[in-house]
């Protein structure tokens, strides 16, 4: 286990992709804490930092032959902050319906709905914004839950395109939202 340390994060991911479990135990512990901390800020809650962490490891391990991952850490904390929005998505639509049953109103839950609307908004408009193919590929992978190779299949497309297609409209997504990021 200890040469797995010493290899890089290409390697790792190659060796994931293969299916080498020392390197998934290797991934796992040279990230898991960064991940940790990352959806922490965003959410204040260990027990939900805890279960995000397990989902994206978990994830990582179950999509390990459909995804080949070029940058681990990029990808990794990608994969935090579409869960820490997917938890606020869920805990929101939890307190409108408490709302509706209780038909009382949340204080602190206001600014949070306007906050949460404007990111979902901005959101949209730049997924629009991103050129025909590009938006295609991101809405089929992020949207639908489709592997890689699943949009490939679909697209008639190869996998390579599709991972370079993910990897722009990320790249522009962060870019162009990199305010909401704070």
């Amino acid at each position: 286990m200890s040469k797995y340390r010493s290899y890089s994060d290409e390697i790792l991911a190659d060796l994931l992709h293969r299916g080498d479990i020392q390197a998934f135990e290797a991934i796992y512990r040279r990230y898991w804490r960064e991940i940790f901390v990352a959806a922490f800020q965003r959410t204040g809650s260990r027990e939900v930092c805890e279960e995000i962490v397990q989902d994206i490891f978990a994830a990582l391990w179950n999509n390990r032959e459909h995804v080949r991952i070029q940058c681990l850490k990029v990808y990794l904390h990608a994969a935090a902050r579409y869960r820490v929005i997917d938890h606020i998505h869920r805990e929101m639509n939890l307190r409108a319906i408490i709302m509706k049953h209780d038909n009382t109103l949340v204080d602190n839950g206001t600014e949070e709905s306007v906050l949460l609307n404007d990111l979902s908004g901005a959101l949209q408009k730049e997924i629009e914004k991103l050129p025909a193919r590009c938006q295609l590929v991101f809405k089929l992978s992020r949207e639908r839950n489709l592997s890689i190779k699943q949009v490939a299949r679909q697209l008639g497309i190869s996998e390579k395109t599709v991972e370079n297609q993910l990897s722009k409209a990320m790249k522009l997504l962060r870019m162009n939202l990199r305010h909401y990021s704070s």
